[in-house]
């Protein structure tokens, strides 16, 4: 008969094996745990060894980012939300079966293990329904950042306000979703910032983001069984992407500041390497020059110091040309544009200043100006910032360039990462 102590010794073998590769840690580590435990699953009753390894094998498709249900016509039907939802109820029944195993485990400890399995499927199912959206809608993470981080923070809140008398022997499953939280709201937060040009609090999400990596990078070395799983290495290259997008728009001031082998060393490190690929671009007999606006006018919050601000507009609205200007260019040396440059580009951005920029497909707006021999390449990639590509001649049928232009575009509107997150 196993006591009370024991319980506790067979929950931390469990929490042990919880996110490990191998079911078989899992199955070996419940063989100490009470069979007096039951819950209600489906219409029966079965033992609580059942619905812990059923938890213990969710989550770790979840971490393997088994989200979606493969398009695939032989492919195993399993649906994550559903089953977590399964367990939900099953873990909310969990009692001692009989009173001559009463001394197995007390009242209080069966209690505090119904309520944290709760609070975990609880938390899996609400990340569930942000990962789900998107893989449904690709544009939804640069397009509604500041309401998907809103959302989230409630989540993280109810999570981290919740004490439990078993908190300290379920620490490491706490700091797993912990972690993965507090990673998504610096993601959001950090694209949020940078697609608005707030130098400072973007560079300072960053560097949080850093600092979480790292810690779980550390943690994952630590264990000689685990690895970093697939969600985690989502989660990175969803940071490495921001942190190319950072070094892009704000590429004419990192350009200006130091010496460029160090920045083209750090650029050629970048994965995407996004403003290596737009040099490699404008390197073409058939490009000019690649340029971003950024629309200085549209926003909702007053001029900061540590955001961008037209240089003659300091403290009011900027008008005229200053309302859109080039955040950068590439090659540099382009800029100043020439001047009927200058009065197409303006009027081209003008009139579609109303674009939905999460429209998918992508517009891609394209006109030839034969008073200057120039074709010109319009893109709205973010609700402020607008893509110019500036071409020699007639280019209009020229499909490679609207091709680079939409590739680069999946990347900078994070398409590109919500995509990652599709069954293979």
């Amino acid at each position: 008969m196993v006591e009370i102590g024991n319980f506790i010794f067979s929950l931390e073998k469990y929490v042990d094996a919880f996110l490990d590769v191998s079911q078989d840690r899992t199955k070996e580590a419940l063989r100490l745990f009470p069979n007096a435990l039951t819950v209600h699953y489906g219409d029966s009753i079965t033992n609580a060894k059942f619905a812990l390894q059923s938890l213990s094998r969710l989550e770790r498709k979840y971490q393997s980012l088994q989200f979606a249900t493969p398009k695939k016509l032989f492919a195993r039907q399993e649906n994550l939300g559903e089953l977590y939802s399964q367990l939900s109820d099953s873990f909310s029944t969990l009692c001692i079966g009989n009173e001559r195993s009463a001394n197995q485990v007390s009242e209080e400890q069966v209690s505090a293990l119904s309520e944290y399995l709760l609070n975990v499927c609880r938390i899996r199912l609400k990340l569930l329904t942000f990962y789900t959206m998107m893989i449904e809608k690709e544009t939804l993470l640069y397009c509604s950042a500041k309401g998907l981080r809103s959302g989230l923070i409630e989540l993280q809140n109810s999570f981290l306000g919740s004490k439990n008398l078993l908190d300290s022997v379920f620490s490491p499953v706490t700091v797993v979703i912990k972690r993965e939280l507090e990673l998504l709201v610096s993601l959001l937060d950090a694209q949020f910032y940078i697609s608005n040009l707030h130098f400072l609090n973007a560079l300072l999400c960053l560097r949080s983001l850093s600092k979480i990596i790292k810690d779980g990078i550390v943690s994952s070395s630590s264990s000689p069984r685990t690895n970093l799983s697939p969600l985690f290495s989502w989660l990175l290259r969803f940071r490495n992407t921001l942190l190319a997008k950072f070094s892009l728009y704000w590429f004419n001031i990192l350009h200006g500041v130091g010496p460029s082998e160090d920045l083209d060393y750090c650029l050629a490190k970048e994965n995407p390497d996004l403003v290596l690929r737009l040099r490699s671009f404008t390197s073409r007999p058939d490009v000019s020059y690649v340029s971003l606006f950024f629309d200085a006018q549209l926003q909702d919050f007053a001029y900061l110091g540590h955001s961008y601000v037209a240089p003659v507009a300091v403290g009011n609205s900027p008008t005229g040309v200053e309302s859109l200007p080039p955040i950068l260019t590439i090659p540099p040396e382009a800029h100043p544009f020439p001047a009927d440059d200058v009065s197409v580009i303006m009027t081209k951005i003008c009139s579609v200043l109303s674009l939905d920029a999460s429209e998918q497909p992508r517009r891609i707006l394209s006109f030839f100006d034969a008073k200057i021999h120039k074709t010109f390449f319009l893109a709205k990639i973010e609700p402020r910032i607008y893509l110019v590509s500036v071409c020699p001649k007639n280019q209009l049928g020229n499909a490679q360039i609207s091709s680079f232009l939409n590739r680069i575009g999946d990347a900078m509107q994070l398409i590109d990462i919500s995509r990652a997150l599709r069954p293979a």
